[in-house]
């Protein structure tokens, strides 16, 4: 398909939605909530077939197409609550399923750890089964060996036999060789003590593992003469780290290391222990790798500051010129490649942006024409979407903090939303789209998306400035962000609420007793209030070079008696509470007891707790306060020494809440 003839598709298609969407004064929340028509797509070794994973809202379903008549010629559906979250070519004719657990359309599905294979014949095979407290991994398949099609490296749990092994030593991993048509595994390796992420190079015979200890020391190790010797270990919150991130066809070893401030691009010279830099990621840490098909060549790597910056290993390589040609072509959005063709003749990539969560388009790498073959979501045009804009700002202490402003398509200034990320060490707001912030957008809500410090993907020394016991160095800066957003002319210092789920409903709630009088309201999510009662870490677990470089720090959350159940006899502002579990209880007992304006719902139904939110939303900041004169049937005013006397009983019923306070917290 030529150019031309592909963009007059692509405004067809936009024109045909927009005429739709004209006809709504506002998107429904099952709308914007729905999950994408198409998640991923990708192409065969020998580019005769295509596989793509379809969603119906309730499921996942792999179809498989012939080319070039796109004929389907197999598919599978996932399990009920789940999803496929990884689909891997292992041959020309069978690709891999690594299913995920749906956790709605706000948090990122959790692999199960079961594998699962679909053939072109439709034969069905089950791999790995699940096991919930096997290590979480951006993907199980390590190396599909591009030069031995029977068999792919894998990293399995269940290894063991359960007869005789615990649950914990069942749910370590180790590598093993998968033989794709009996199932059969022959260990690649010995098992490692610690849950680790592998790397390979294509011929299996090169492997690299790196895990973290209970200590939350980093271990690398290195295969050497059939048994694991470790080559370096190292504590993120004080050492510089190096983790190997891939090994080419070549066997030579790249790394990430945090030697300048963000994981940048390293060759690891194993047998003298020296690396030499190739490239610094620009303003953050690389975040995304493209490998030539088995990983046989790594080409490029990304980081993203706000905006996508690619860095091409080879200038005069093929790929080189049609990826810039691609970025240059979708200058709003960036250009990520699903897989290749054995030969590299043909990739299939996907543009996104802020507005569109992808467009699937098949290239070929020498002409560079290209042919759209899926929209992610075609009843979300762009022109309907809020555009998402990257910010940074000084604080109060100079610190350059980071973040995204979504602003609804009227002028301002708008009531605004202040959203605070979960995950702290392990994540950060990013300019992709956020269903969630587009819904706030569309109701009118501006939404400011900080990247406070502690978090993670924006370098070292941006991690480590967040740990501080007491936590206030966070609070300082959602209330700094909150009063740029003011100066900006974005809201008005009387229209913010602050919004956020799991630590980001710990860090709403603690802003609204920290910072007493900014916000007129929260709304916090499954978030953690006790921290003497038993809580999840909020981190993200999955074994990646970038996480394990992280900075393990637990933010505020070693002061217990700071946890935001102790501290609400400084909360003034309503807080809406959403969530079944025990820390949700203890909140919201806390925040009863001490007679606080607290709303609250269990969450069962997610479009129906959205539309809870942002009508709670619309009458904290878009409702008119009354304002009468007095009627004639007052009595008088308070004298001074009545005035007085309630003053008194206002700071016993503050001292009661105080001590109610500290009993909590011990």
């Amino acid at each position: 398909m030529s150019n031309r003839l592909r963009y007059l598709l692509i405004a067809a298609i936009a024109a045909l939605v927009a005429l739709f969407w004209a006809d709504v004064s506002r998107a429904d929340v099952d709308t914007l909530l729905k999950p994408a028509d198409v998640s991923t797509v990708t192409i065969s070794p020998d580019g005769e077939h295509l596989a793509m994973v379809r969603s119906d809202g309730s499921k996942d379903t792999l179809v498989i197409f012939k080319r070039p008549t796109m004929s389907v010629v197999q598919g599978v559906n996932s399990a009920a609550g789940e999803r496929f979250a990884n689909i891997t070519w292992a041959n020309n004719n069978q690709v891999l399923i690594e299913p995920a657990k749906d956790l709605g359309a706000a948090q990122k599905p959790r692999p199960t750890g079961a594998i699962l294979s679909l053939a072109i014949d439709g034969s069905k095979k089950r791999f790995l089964k699940p096991n919930a407290q096997t290590s979480q991994l951006e993907t199980a398949i390590v190396s599909i060996l591009p030069n031995d099609l029977t068999q792919v490296l894998i990293a399995a749990h269940s290894l063991c036999d359960p007869a005789v092994c615990s649950p914990e030593e069942a749910a370590i991993r180790r590598l093993v060789k998968l033989n794709l048509s009996t199932g059969q595994k022959t260990a690649a390796a010995p098992a490692l003590p610690i849950q680790a992420y592998y790397v390979s190079d294509p011929t299996g015979k090169q492997l690299m593992a790196t895990g973290r200890t209970d200590d939350n020391r980093v271990h690398v190790y290195h295969m050497r003469d059939g048994g694991w010797a470790e080559v370096t270990s190292f504590d993120p919150i004080t050492d510089l780290g190096t983790v190997p991130l891939a090994i080419d066809r070549g066997g030579k070893v790249f790394a990430l290391a945090n030697k300048v401030g963000t994981a940048s691009l390293y060759e690891w010279d194993l047998a003298s222990d020296e690396t030499t830099e190739i490239h610094r990621g620009s303003g953050s840490d690389i975040d995304n790798v493209v490998m030539s098909y088995g990983g046989r060549k790594l080409l490029a790597v990304r980081s993203d500051p706000g905006y996508a910056s690619w860095y091409h290993l080879e200038q005069g390589h093929p790929f080189t010129a049609i990826h810039n040609a691609l970025l240059a072509n979708f200058p709003e959005g960036d250009v990520d490649v699903t897989s290749f063709t054995a030969d590299g003749s043909e990739a299939v990539i996907r543009v996104y942006n802020d507005r569109n969560s992808g467009d699937f388009y098949s290239v070929n790498t020498t002409t560079g024409q290209s042919t759209l073959l899926a929209t992610s979501r075609p009843w979300l045009p762009a022109t309907a979407l809020a555009r998402v804009e990257p910010v940074e700002f000084e604080t109060r202490d100079m610190f350059t903090l980071r973040g995204y402003v979504t602003t609804p398509t009227s002028s301002g200034p708008h009531p605004m939303v202040v959203w605070i990320h979960d995950n702290p060490t392990t994540s950060r707001a990013t300019g992709e789209l956020n269903t969630e912030v587009q819904l706030l957008a569309d109701r009118g809500f501006a939404v400011l998306q900080i990247n406070y410090r502690g978090s993670g993907g924006l370098g070292q020394y941006y991690s480590a400035s967040g740990a501080e016991k007491d936590g206030q160095i966070i609070q300082r800066d959602i209330a700094d962000a909150t009063e740029w957003a003011i100066e900006q002319n974005i809201t008005t210092a009387d229209k913010v609420c602050v919004y956020g789920r799991g630590y980001g409903a710990f860090a709403a709630v603690k802003a609204l007793a920290t910072n007493i009088e900014m916000f007129r309201c929260a709304v916090a999510i499954d978030g953690i209030y006790d921290l003497n009662a038993d809580f999840e870490m909020p981190e993200d677990p999955t074994l990646t070079p970038q996480n394990l470089l992280a900075v393990p720090t637990l933010l505020d959350f070693a002061d217990k008696k700071r946890s935001p159940v102790n501290r609400v006899f400084n909360i003034e502002s309503p807080v809406l509470l959403l969530g079944d579990s025990e820390q949700t209880t203890y909140m919201r007992e806390a925040l009863e007891e001490t007679e606080k304006q607290v709303d609250w719902s269990a969450g069962s139904d997610e479009a129906g707790d959205y539309e809870k939110i942002l009508a709670y939303l619309t009458t904290q900041l878009q409702g008119e306060d009354a304002v009468e004169e007095a009627p004639s049937s007052f009595g008088a005013t308070l004298t001074p020494q009545q005035r007085l006397a309630f003053q008194e009983i206002r700071e016993e019923m503050r001292a009661a809440t105080k001590q109610l306070g500290k009993q909590r917290a011990y």
